[in-house]
């Protein structure tokens, strides 16, 4: 192990980091269908059938372990107002776009989108569509939920603005991400020297790797801010889970691992090394257990017009 990556790490979204990209118009008017990608066959051109398979896992694990606080909290956030749809931003494999569904009771009155429209899961009841932030149709949702789709994008601040801003009245918005807690993330390890090497992974993600892909680690603690600065009514509630091996908070960490491999590799860590970590994540039985990332969840309400119009009235403004 490198001696420049001892210590304790840090962490970010990584599903998070969807950068736009230009898409064909479709009728929803918020993006377009995507062709097939190649998976990343790493830097020496050659794919090892194991760590391909973890890496392309990210999703699924990571709905499994970040669903259940996500349903819970959609729960008290109600359902649109009527004749509003429901859009889900970088869903992923969650299953929130399809229980969105069941809740609202219409077809095609749910939208769920990704950069890569294979993550998403297939339900009838669903339209699904590749991601494109430059369309976002104004009153058209009533209902939208992002998680850990901002913070890894530079205008992250001016986006959560524009999807406030975009909200009918009466509409709500929940937004869903993980802070960079970075102490204490390795709540338990076999030996110390496991120890070390959790922590230094968890080290080069959060001080090198993510923040030279524009992640903020601390936007989480800004979005209740932002949502008032919009003018909606705003709750918070945080989520601190803890990851044994073998949990899907864990998988979701070893899928993130072999996402970022060759950044891994070229910040000084080894093969062998990766290996390990791999296997500590993995088996149930390893003894590791990691501290999850806070998910901060925060439901941000537009004052309906009959609201508006009672407090107009008595602040006569």
């Amino acid at each position: 192990m490198s001696r420049a990556v001892t210590g304790g790490g840090r962490v970010r979204t990584p599903a998070a980091a969807m950068a736009a990209e230009p898409a064909r118009s479709n009728r929803s008017g918020i993006g377009a269908e995507r062709s097939p990608q190649r998976p990343d066959r790493g830097r020496d051109g050659r794919a090892a059938g194991v760590e391909v398979s973890l890496a392309q896992r990210w999703h699924p694990y990571l709905a499994a372990a970040l669903d259940p606080a996500s349903l819970a909290r959609l729960s008290e956030a109600g359902l649109p107002p009527p004749g509003r749809e429901c859009l889900a931003l970088c869903a992923g494999a969650s299953r929130v776009p399809g229980w969105l569904a069941g809740r609202v009771g219409r077809d095609d009155a749910v939208v769920a989108t990704d950069l890569d429209v294979r993550h998403l899961r297939a339900d009838p009841r669903v339209h699904r569509l590749r991601h494109d932030w430059a369309r976002l149709p104004a009153g058209r949702f009533g209902l939208v939920w992002a998680r850990l789709a901002l913070a890894g994008l530079r205008h992250r601040d001016r986006l959560l603005q524009a999807l406030a801003a975009a909200l009918p009245a009466g509409g709500v918005l929940v937004v869903e991400e993980w802070y960079g807690w970075l102490d204490g993330l390795v709540l338990a390890a076999p030996t110390d020297r496991d120890r070390r090497l959790a922590a230094c992974y968890w080290q080069l993600m959060g001080e090198r790797i993510l923040p030279g892909q524009h992640t903020d680690l601390t936007f989480a603690g800004r979005v209740h801010a932002g949502m008032r600065a919009a003018g909606l009514s705003v709750d918070t509630r945080v989520d601190t889970p803890v990851w044994p091996a073998g949990s899907p908070g864990a998988l979701a960490t070893a899928a993130q691992l072999h996402r970022h491999r060759a950044h891994l590799l070229t910040c000084g860590m080894t093969v062998g090394e990766l290996s390990r970590l791999t296997g500590l994540l993995t088996d149930p039985g390893s003894q590791l257990v990691l501290r999850g990332h806070p998910l901060f969840s925060v439901i941000g309400r537009k004052p309906s017009h009959a609201l508006a119009s009672a407090t107009r009235a008595l602040t006569g403004k």
